[in-house]
């Protein structure tokens, strides 16, 4: 399958650190969506940007992209106490995230559903086609994952859905993997 990427990836795009899997070996795939499988996260950053100001806080692109993996909230927590010193009220971090949710929805519209990152799509493909198993996973909001798998030409793929890091208890998460994994954690 890594044979499939475009020759122009670097080295790093390719393996995880030293350690090459031969293509006989991989047994299923296992791909983060947004930013990865779909080109979501342009999108997600405008409906960060539309709300915060309003709520008092303020995120820089820099921020938004050093969150990834985070659950939602969390990064709400984090921007509150960044801004004001402290953890939101009870209530605010729902209150956000409803705006917030109701603002994507709408840039959506807007602007258009994401797309498919081509060369990931295409390795995914070819992965159900050459009958490897093959599932997906995010830390975002499951709806919108999974409307954005059925509105791009990847759900015909019929990925099975991991668990989302919202849908688990704080206490029960392993510890953040490191978000430069991209392309890398689908091969």
């Amino acid at each position: 399958m890594v044979g499939t990427l475009p020759p122009s990836l670097a080295v790093g795009m390719l393996t995880v650190g030293p350690k090459a899997l031969p293509d006989a070996d991989v047994k299923g795939h296992l791909f983060d969506v947004d930013g990865t499988l779909i080109d979501t996260m342009p999108l997600f950053f405008e409906s960060w940007i539309d709300v915060c100001s309003g709520f008092g806080l303020s995120i820089t692109e820099q921020q938004f992209y050093g969150f990834a993996g985070l659950p939602l909230a969390e990064i709400v927590r984090l921007l509150h106490q960044a801004a004001k010193g402290c953890d939101p009220p009870d209530g605010f971090i729902d209150r956000l995230l409803a705006a917030k949710k109701a603002a994507h929805d709408a840039n959506e519209v807007r602007l258009g559903h994401p797309p498919p990152i081509g060369c990931v799509a295409r390795l995914a493909r070819e992965s159900v086609a050459a009958g490897l198993p093959v599932c997906v996973a995010t830390s975002g909001l499951r709806d919108h994952v999974e409307a954005h798998l059925v509105r791009t030409p990847i759900q015909a793929c019929g990925f099975p859905f991991v668990p989302t890091t919202a849908s688990i208890p704080l206490a029960r998460r392993p510890p953040r993997a490191s978000p430069t994994y991209s392309l890398a954690s689908s091969s």
